[in-house]
């Protein structure tokens, strides 16, 4: 009966003669080997003990090194996480309460400037030379033509559709808002972001350009993250149209460039505007810009200066809050793209 059976390997052996039991080496039995086998499970399981104890550890020993600990804040919505290369950094949403100590944040540097001024070769050169020199750099250029806002920004400037003129305004501010977190996520992280173009190119556009009221200009990218410095390459209409001359796009043309600069004017005053004389040399004006370039840069990583907004020099809201408006522009900006086609 049942009860009397001795269930070992031998007795299997006897009642299932088809299935016959592979031989073990001399002197090894395979009371032996199952004795082995669970010995090797519960190491197993200590290891995996240890290792998770030893993850968590690393929340306080390494401040973030750990992939337990990366994994932790991915999870945390109170957390940006943001690789850079081969360095892991992370940050708490308010720089005020980083983790164990966070890394210098990056400097935002912009260009400004007329059409063929030189302000785009100008940027790409700077971009070349910080990363020559060691630095993280991200480049960036406004508008964005290539998503979905991008894409309506570039047939307006074609002349393929046309907009009202506040309607065009929040159209390219809405292009900014859009690039706001990886900014954001950038500079938090000790990467120098470089921009072509920026919210003083909307205001003096608009205004200039088209007339609009540039108070109101300005409100609509309030709460925009400021940047640390602004180079204003400096070229009258007139020598920029003897350059290569304006091209067919809407505001290329000499009577609005000429608004446009007088537009300009209003931010001269400002600490952060730093006019380049545009009429030297190339190579000249690049050594300039360099050299003040790095001293910003030096200046932000040693300051560990907070980040700020645009025109009320505010503290920089929440990443989260930054993520959802942008969230919701993309999916408006994908749904007018949509009706138009």
């Amino acid at each position: 009966s049942a009860p009397h059976l001795n269930w070992t390997p031998k007795r299997c052996h006897s009642i299932i003669p088809a299935r016959r039991m592979p031989d073990l080496p001399r002197g090894c039995s395979w009371d032996d080997l199952l004795r082995t086998s669970s010995a090797l499970w519960c190491l197993l399981l200590l290891l995996l003990v240890w290792l998770t104890s030893s993850g968590a550890a690393s929340l306080n020993r390494q401040g973030g090194s750990g992939l337990l600990f990366q994994t932790l804040c991915k999870a945390s919505p109170g957390y940006l996480v943001q690789r850079v290369g081969s360095r892991r950094s992370v940050h708490r949403e308010q720089r005020g309460a980083s983790c164990v100590g966070a890394m210098p944040r990056g400097a935002f540097i912009v260009f400004e400037g007329l059409d063929r001024s030189g302000k785009s070769s100008q940027s790409q050169r700077l971009a070349a030379s910080l990363k020559d020199k060691g630095h993280d750099v991200k480049a960036i250029r406004f508008p964005n033509r290539e998503g979905p806002l991008g894409q309506l920004i570039d047939a307006f400037l074609r002349k393929d559709i046309d907009f009202t003129k506040r309607t065009c305004h929040h159209l390219f501010s809405s292009d900014r808002w859009e690039k706001q977190c990886e900014i954001q996520a950038a500079v938090l992280s000790g990467t120098t972001v470089i921009s072509d173009r920026y919210a003083f190119s909307g205001v003096a556009y608009s205004s200039g350009a088209e007339g609009l009221p540039l108070e109101w200009c300005k409100n609509a990218d309030s709460g925009l993250i400021a940047p640390d410095t602004v180079f204003y390459i400096d070229v009258s209409p007139e020598e920029a149209n003897r350059r290569k001359g304006y091209g067919a796009e809407r505001y290329e043309k000499l009577e609005i460039q000429r608004r446009v600069y007088s537009s300009y004017m209003h931010f001269s005053t400002q600490p952060y505007w730093h006019a380049i004389d545009g009429t030297k040399d190339i190579d000249s004006i690049a050594a300039e810009v360099c050299v003040k370039a790095e001293q910003v840069v030096s200046s932000v990583a040693a300051s560990d200066a907070p980040v700020t907004t645009l025109w009320d020099n505010a503290p920089l809201q929440q990443s989260a809050k930054v993520a959802e408006s942008t969230a919701v522009e993309g999916a408006s900006s994908s749904s007018v793209t949509s009706r138009l086609q």
